[in-house]
């Protein structure tokens, strides 16, 4: 299990999406989630940021990230992961 705090400095919301593992959402832009949620993609507020868990246990390898703004993916916001 990882958490991952997401932060957005752009002006513009970015929905984060992991592929393989939902996240557990704990804290959005201020005081924690209750209860605490599972998404496959999240929303990166404007400015914000997003505290989730990642359980990792099910699945071995490598794994993309990425922004579901096909524009912005284009763009490079998006990434690879190993997990061993």
């Amino acid at each position: 299990m990882e958490e991952w705090t997401l932060t957005n400095t752009s002006s513009m919301d970015h929905p984060f999406h992991l592929h393989v593992w939902p996240k557990q959402i704990i804290e959005e832009s201020g005081p924690g989630t209750n209860p605490a949620i599972w998404q496959d993609v999240v929303n990166v507020p404007a400015n914000g940021r997003v505290k989730v868990r990642v359980a990792s246990k099910d699945f071995w390898g490598r794994s993309v990230y990425h922004c579901h703004i096909l524009d912005h993916e284009d763009l490079g916001m998006m990434g690879a992961i190993e997990v061993r």
